[in-house]
């Protein structure tokens, strides 16, 4: 029986139509946890009714994680899950993964729901675990594509990242005591090196965290970076 269980949040469209054999790219820390046979559940969060939404369940085939690779057997899934209140900071995560504690795992039955899946699992054929050394793991060294939004306030200017922008300004209405706008997002295909190199440059004006004190001119910078989308679709 499956007991270790992974949820993934999609970090593009082609995340939501996983079905079959095939590979996922990931940032190398998080793969390098992963192991043949473990269970993968790629599922968003919709804040609006604080649901996790999945969209396919997986097993973990093979691995490698100096390439940020891990390649499963999908199964598409429109299962919910609703978690605890103290539960729900996990699927809020930026990070974009996290392990079902066990308790948890026996609450959203994952054994059961995946053998109905899966009803071969036992005969599946695992392949190999390329693990990544810690140098590897410590560097991150796969690029995940995802956006870096500016947003305007009271107090100045946020540059932050996401891969879920829809959800992001959700949260941003949900979390934040004060009035915000988002100015402006782009997509870069390593939306996390994007957004370490817009807070690099923009070191002198930092006001706390990710909050800065701009100028137009610096505005216009960051929006010159990137493919621009369409702030108006949030």
């Amino acid at each position: 029986m499956m007991k270790t269980f992974w949820r993934i949040a999609p970090a593009n469209k082609d995340d939501k139509a996983l079905n079959g054999r095939q590979s996922i790219t990931r940032g190398v820390g998080f793969v390098n946890k992963l192991r043949p046979g473990h269970g993968l559940v790629m599922a968003g969060w919709d804040e609006e009714s604080r649901l996790g939404r999945c969209h396919a369940f997986g097993v973990v085939m093979s691995v490698n994680a100096p390439e940020g690779s891990v390649e499963a057997t999908w199964c598409p899934s429109d299962a919910l899950f609703r978690p605890l209140p103290a539960g729900m900071r996990w699927w809020r995560d930026e990070k974009g993964w996290f392990g079902f504690a066990t308790t948890v795992v026996e609450r959203y039955m994952l054994p059961a729901l995946f053998a109905e899946k899966f009803p071969e699992l036992e005969k599946l054929s695992y392949g190999k675990v390329i693990k990544a050394d810690r140098s590897q793991v410590k560097s991150g060294a796969v690029r995940i594509e995802g956006f870096v939004y500016l947003i305007k306030s009271p107090y100045g200017y946020k540059i932050g990242k996401s891969v879920n922008m829809k959800q992001r300004a959700q949260l941003f209405s949900v979390k934040l005591p004060f009035q915000i706008e988002v100015i402006h997002y782009a997509k870069f295909d390593d939306y996390t090196e994007a957004e370490r190199t817009l807070h690099r440059k923009f070191q002198d004006k930092r006001l706390e965290g990710e909050w800065f004190d701009l100028a137009p001119e610096d505005i216009e910078y960051i929006k010159s970076q990137g493919r621009e989308m369409d702030v108006s679709g949030l």
